[in-house]
């Protein structure tokens, strides 16, 4: 799989820098288990400036294709449900 700048972006806004973010820990252990990224008000409107310049191009594709993105999108969360059920559970201390 090729990984666009698009996803690259995403990515990053979803992602701690190494060593920045706020830890998440394990309450059953106290070990890390990630870092989650600290976000401002200047990102949020970053975030909200991009998703509005990109709807236009999301609308201008016809349904099928629409369909076809989050089908895709669907079956990647599925595949990934037992790791991330897992990671979840941990992260809950259960």
């Amino acid at each position: 799989m090729t990984v666009t700048t698009e996803q690259e972006d995403l990515l990053r806004s979803v992602c701690a820098p190494e060593g920045q973010g706020r830890e998440i820990r394990e309450p059953a252990t106290g070990d890390v288990l990630g870092r989650a990224p600290v976000h401002t008000v200047a990102d949020l409107d970053a975030a909200i400036t991009a998703a509005r310049a990109a709807q236009p191009a999301w609308a201008s594709r016809g349904h099928a294709e629409r369909s076809a993105v989050l089908v895709r999108i669907a079956e990647r969360l599925e595949a990934a449900a037992e790791p991330l059920a897992r990671l979840l559970a941990r992260e809950q201390g259960k």
